[in-house]
């Protein structure tokens, strides 16, 4: 299997955003079987193994769909033994490093008493960032001009389970 990242080493939370949500702050929207995990049907139509290239996340992943089902993954080409590739589409992924932010006549003048609160959101050290379809420029210019910039370029994909998966031919 392929998978399309800046660094193959790299373990940074954005390189693997739907599992670090799913695990993490989206865990009660989560439906979770080892090393695959995806949303709730009528919350969104993302899934996400811890690493695509592990074969036990492909034989959990074809437990929570079950026997012919299909998963939306990022950053798959190949799909894994048992699966197939449905399509592809290519994406980009943006991330702030000099947003602007504009004045807003509804805005809510902040004081001492949101301090607290404030140095808590800089200490979790969240950043803002989106995904745009690689093919809509227009979008991208959009974002770019407001302080988006490209992080990395990944594919994201349909997987239809197609049989049984490497580890469960072999047990």
């Amino acid at each position: 299997m392929s998978v399309t990242s800046i660094d193959a080493s790299s373990s940074h939370i954005l390189d693997n955003p739907a599992w670090a949500a799913l695990t993490g702050p989206h865990a009660r929207f989560a439906e979770r079987v080892g090393h695959a995990v995806r949303y709730q049907q009528d919350v969104a139509p993302f899934h996400a193994l811890s690493d695509e290239d592990d074969p036990r996340a492909w034989v959990d992943l074809a437990a929570l769909v079950g026997p012919g089902g299909t998963a939306a993954v990022r950053g798959v080409t190949e799909a894994a033994v048992g699966w197939e590739v449905v399509r592809t589409g290519h994406g980009v992924q943006l991330v702030d490093t000099a947003l602007r932010a504009e004045p807003d006549p509804e805005a809510v003048r902040l004081g001492p008493g949101d301090v607290p609160e404030i140095l808590d959101l800089v200490a979790r050290g969240e950043r803002p960032f989106l995904h745009a379809a690689a093919t809509n420029v227009n979008a991208i210019r959009l974002y770019e001009s407001i302080g988006f910039t490209l992080r990395r370029r990944t594919a994201f994909s349909l997987v239809r389970r197609t049989g049984a998966a490497a580890l469960e031919e072999t047990a």
